[in-house]
């Protein structure tokens, strides 16, 4: 069993995650091209599966908007997709318990749009993408964000996690960061 941390050290540590695929997976959300008009929906769904992966022994929850495709690039973003996902996720933080950290990702690159979410719902945490470096992904070419994200960072008490790429060759290279999220790394031959 790994510890439960309701605020997050800045020292590195080791945290078994269980990524909730339907919880991770928000619905298409206003001011994205496939969105179906009902932001009660979006949120009912949400807390539903929010109280069933509080039955199964989460350590965590990251909730990103996994489905707004095509991904709109965070210069593009409209205030819709930070308004809807703070209310969701500040209602998905209300039914998760708090010894269970609740964070969040914007898709694609919205990184301090995260942290508005983060602050405004009470999550513990942002994913970032392009934090430390630019590159070019199926949603275009994403800018990094260290630069901008550290100067909103301090305004609020949000942590900032680093995922996806993270091993243990370059490690160093995010020590920046409060905490990493590891996953892919563990598995060995895709198990």
């Amino acid at each position: 069993m790994s510890p439960r941390f309701v605020g997050l050290p800045s020292l590195a540590f080791y945290w078994r995650w269980l990524i909730c695929d339907q919880l991770l997976r928000l619905k298409h959300h206003a001011g994205t091209p496939f969105y179906k008009g009902s932001i009660q929906k979006i949120l009912e769904n949400a807390c539903r599966d929010a109280e069933k992966y509080v039955t199964s022994n989460i350590d965590g929850v990251l909730m990103e908007n996994m489905n707004d495709v095509p991904y709109v690039q965070a210069k593009h973003l409209g205030p819709e997709t930070t308004a809807v996902m703070s209310l969701v996720c500040g209602e998905v933080r209300r039914l998760v318990p708090s010894s269970i950290p609740c964070g969040v990702q914007v898709l694609a690159g919205g990184n301090k749009e995260a942290v508005a979410i983060a602050h405004a719902s009470g999550l513990q945490f942002i994913r970032a993408e392009g934090y430390v470096f630019s590159h070019v992904a199926d949603e275009g070419f994403t800018d990094s964000s260290a630069g901008e994200l550290l100067p909103v960072k301090k305004g609020c008490s949000v942590p900032v996690l680093i995922g996806s790429g993270v091993t243990a060759a370059n490690l160093c290279d995010y020590l920046q960061a409060n905490a990493v999220i590891v996953g892919t790394h563990f598995k060995h031959n895709g198990q």
